[in-house]
């Protein structure tokens, strides 16, 4: 398998030197199980479980061009993701030669599911989801549901419109005038970071949050799972027939250094 697909393997040395380059980004990522990391991970990995990798890269590696490090002391779910991403077209895939008994020897360790940390951010005025259902049914609401493409494909408010914060003001010049522009977003932090970026392109209009994320249990409100993208230029790879990176032009921004 490593041969066939060329895995490539980096000593710890190798991986020292990339974390002290500072010039481009480096991903080390835990392949095993959620048990196996929290009993003992290398400080700093992240954990990527190898077919959720596969399956959804974009969710963990954020940046283009950057180096991948796969980790799996048994060098064998890391080797068969790095075979997965090679056919993918990502270029600097690597697996981590194990050292010691446990694989980990020299390494700084840490236990436990590792947290999220959380921006500082400005709190931004919400609204109730009865306040947002008596705007919309007044018609001069626009609601904008901040997703991804998937999650909104699977299910969003009747009338909402798909919109990436990169790209509000393409939502801006195709959307009609609105009194009010609500934000909706299954990540809260992105609702807040993006609430001031859309009150400067709607300064005429009330921006506010809807945070109530668990969208399918609002009593009251109708859902549909019709992709209507009229107002976005679709560039999700999950929705074209893309099948190697490096013959297509991918301009989805998660796959890009914004």
């Amino acid at each position: 398998m490593a041969r066939r697909f060329e895995v490539r393997f980096a000593s710890r040395a190798q991986v020292l030197d990339w974390q002290a380059d500072g010039q481009r980004t480096l991903y080390l990522l835990d392949v095993r199980s959620s048990a196996e990391y929290a009993a003992g991970h290398i400080a700093g990995a992240r954990h990527a479980p190898g077919g959720q990798l596969v399956q959804a890269t974009d969710e963990f590696v954020g940046v283009r061009g950057a180096r991948i490090v796969l980790i799996d002391p048994a060098r064998v779910r890391s080797v068969m993701t790095a075979s997965w991403l090679n056919q993918l077209g990502l270029d600097d895939v690597y697996v981590l030669e194990p050292e010691g008994a446990d694989g980990f020897e020299h390494w700084q360790r840490a236990s436990g599911l590792r947290s999220a940390a959380m921006a500082v951010i400005d709190a931004w005025d919400s609204i109730t989801p009865a306040q947002l259902q008596a705007r919309l049914q007044a018609g001069d609401t626009l609601l904008l549901d901040l997703a991804t493409s998937l999650k909104y494909r699977a299910g969003h408010i009747e009338g909402a419109v798909w919109a990436v914060r990169a790209r509000l003001a393409e939502a801006q010049a195709k959307c009609a005038p609105a009194a009010t522009v609500v934000l909706t977003a299954d990540n809260v932090a992105l609702a807040h970071l993006a609430a001031p970026e859309a009150a400067l392109l709607w300064p005429q209009a009330a921006v506010l949050l809807d945070l109530a994320t668990s969208l399918k249990y609002r009593a009251g409100f109708q859902y549909n799972n019709v992709a209507d993208f009229q107002y976005n230029n679709v560039t999700d790879f999950q929705y074209n027939n893309v099948t190697d990176f490096q013959y297509n032009n991918v301009t989805d921004f998660q796959y890009n250094n914004v």
